[in-house]
């Protein structure tokens, strides 16, 4: 597995800072950041925009595998898929292969309807990235009891029958919806059910009862990192250990600085072999 964190722990770098900042505490990937895209968004055409981070990267030997889409307006509407086509172009040039996608949008909706919009909008994106090496990454999210568990994930996946279609786990959601009795899936259940198609993480704790985006071991009742790392070790997961540290990002930036240095130590020891022994 390979430490990451993901690039909204400097909201205010550009990202060329940000990969800097990362190589000086010896991290050498990261997960793109919404921040971030819509950043790069801004700056003009996709491709040329990809292709230019993409040669910054290869130059400083750093890599971006993963990244974020656009989930504001959800998948149920024209504007907000032509949204996340844009995001999927930018990622095609830059080389992000594991996009992570929310399966929302149309909560006025009724249930089943709601449904139906949401599939057909992931139907249209797998349409929109066949044929090229780009996954969606379809999140577990607390908020939404049609993808909590790894099971009700894989039922959208086998609905949409699409080789570009993956899951991403978010630790915290996982914890958070435990935490509700919303489900009694643990984070070993869930990774041992997705499988082969686990293909990015959201690594973030919290206490069970809000999805406070913390690190690691940042709570009495967070969650148990050693059955997640087993479990990863287990299926063979090879990504990104991503950590998506929303809570981890204030702060003035050298006590930010030196909190990167510790949870760059932080990652090793998680993922060494000494940890599970």
């Amino acid at each position: 597995m390979i430490p990451s964190v993901w690039t909204d722990f400097y909201p205010e770098f550009t990202l060329e800072e940000t990969v800097d900042s990362f190589l000086a505490q010896d991290l050498h990937a990261s997960e793109i950041s919404l921040i971030h895209l819509e950043k790069l968004k801004q700056r003009g055409p996709a491709q040329k925009v990809g292709a230019q981070v993409a040669s910054f990267l290869c130059d400083r030997g750093f890599a971006i595998p993963q990244g974020h889409l656009t989930f504001a307006g959800g998948l149920v509407t024209p504007e907000s898929r032509d949204e996340i086509r844009r995001d999927l172009d930018l990622y095609l040039a830059m080389g992000v292969s594991n996009a992570v996608l929310h399966f929302s949008g149309g909560k006025d909706l009724p249930e089943a309807e709601q449904f139906a919009r949401r599939l057909a909008g992931v139907r249209e994106l797998c349409d929109y990235v066949k044929g090229t090496p780009i996954y969606l990454c379809l999140e577990n999210l607390a908020s939404n009891p049609q993808t909590i568990t790894a099971e009700r994930l894989r039922a959208i996946m086998d609905a949409v029958d699409s080789p570009n279609l993956a899951i991403c786990l978010d630790t915290g959601h996982l914890h958070l919806s435990r935490g509700r009795g919303d489900t009694e899936q643990t984070q070993r259940q869930f990774i041992r059910s997705a499988g082969k198609d686990l293909r990015a993480l959201h690594i973030a704790n919290n206490n069970g009862t809000g999805d406070d985006h913390l690190m690691p071991y940042s709570s009495r009742r967070g969650v148990d990192w050693q059955e997640v790392v087993r479990a990863l070790r287990e299926i063979g997961y090879k990504g990104l250990f991503n950590l998506e540290i929303l809570a981890e990002q204030h702060g003035p930036l050298e006590i930010r600085h030196a909190k990167l240095k510790f949870i760059r130590q932080m990652l090793a020891l998680m993922l060494s072999d000494e940890f599970l022994s």
